[in-house]
């Protein structure tokens, strides 16, 4: 996300006048973590220990700050101290050093948010602002309203994500955005998204990316267990948990390009292998062969084996154990053990 970020984790950092936005500054710190994490949001009353260095701890912040949020309130733009001086005019002001910073930084979007009915001087009207952070009148504005907070909170939260902060797990779901019903698959992707967060950055490092997509394989369903072993009864589920992996696959091709380019090509060829896998399984197991148009919208559901042909090719034992023929068995094979081979390929460096 930022330079420096990959060894420390990116903050949000609220910027306000507690006399001008005390209660949208304590909502939104509110808001903001119980979506991103205690550990991604800085609010100075609450993040600032007794004891502490004050200026030491804002410049240790804003270092490590991709997203510096200006709360503007009706009054903030005449804050006066108590000599009748506009506060926003010293140069030890620090609503405005916070500001100075941001701006100056090249990793840093500020972002002014206006309270309620607060407005700002139009972009032309450099001179109401010292001009050192005069560029903040050319900004997009987003707006939080008393009586519309949590859709416009919610509005906000949405531009943090495009920036690279990712929600928290919600624990209520079996995995976060409910696109998966596999344990082995939710793991993963759990764990790719925890390290994230960790690392506060958009990608995940090379040598953990690779670890945990490698996880995906390390199942039956690629490694330990050839189509002849399988009993019919987890036909479904095998395939089901095939179209999971390589949905995750997708999922994480861009920061594998990113931080592994050296693999990108073989990561392309493993996603064919398991693209093929899928498409091979679905037409040669079941009878009519598998249509993936009606079946994409339901892979990873529980709705997915009600979807599938109810009949199967192949007779079954007492044991459900079919006996597949090797025109069936070895092209659905040939695609598992590549996709197999290309990913230990990936895993050595």
């Amino acid at each position: 996300m930022t330079e420096g970020t990959h060894a420390e984790q990116a903050l949000i950092f609220i910027n306000y006048r507690r006399t001008d936005a005390g209660w949208p500054a304590d909502h939104l710190a509110s808001k903001l973590k119980s979506t991103f994490g205690e550990d991604r949001v800085f609010l100075d009353v609450r993040g600032i220990d007794a004891g502490d260095d004050f200026a030491a701890v804002l410049d240790e912040k804003l270092r490590r700050t991709t997203i510096l949020i200006v709360l503007i309130g009706e009054g903030w733009l005449q804050v006066h101290d108590k000599f009748g001086r506009r506060r926003l005019d010293q140069a030890d002001d620090w609503v405005r050093n916070e500001i100075r910073m941001g701006l100056r930084r090249q990793h840093c979007r500020v972002i002014p948010v206006l309270i309620d009915d607060a407005e700002l001087p139009s972009p032309s009207e450099t001179e109401a602002l010292p001009e050192d952070i005069a560029r903040l009148l050319a900004l997009e504005r987003i707006r939080i309203r008393q009586t519309n907070s949590d859709d416009d909170v919610e509005a906000l939260t949405r531009q943090l994500e495009k920036a690279g902060f990712l929600r928290l797990p919600d624990s209520t779901q079996p995995f976060a955005d409910g696109l998966f019903s596999d344990p082995q698959v939710i793991d993963v992707v759990a764990r790719l998204r925890k390290l994230q967060q960790h690392q506060g950055t958009e990608f995940v490092g090379r040598v953990e990316l690779l670890r945990e997509l490698d996880r995906l394989f390390n199942r039956k369903t690629f490694r330990f267990e050839p189509l002849r072993k399988c009993p019919e009864q987890r036909w479904a589920d095998r395939l089901d948990s095939a179209y999971q992996t390589e949905r995750v696959l997708r999922d994480w091709e861009r920061n594998v390009r990113e931080v592994a380019e050296d693999k990108y090509l073989t990561y392309i060829d493993l996603l064919k292998e398991v693209g093929s896998y899928c498409m091979q399984m679905g037409a040669l197991l079941f009878e009519p062969a598998v249509d993936y148009n009606s079946i994409k919208d339901h892979i990873g559901k529980t709705t997915f084996k009600a979807h599938l042909p109810a009949e199967i090719r192949f007779p079954v034992g007492p044991d459900k154990q079919p006996i597949i023929p090797d025109q069936v068995n070895n092209p659905i094979e040939r695609y598992r053990k590549r996709a197999v081979a290309l990913m230990n390929r990936l895993g050595k460096d």
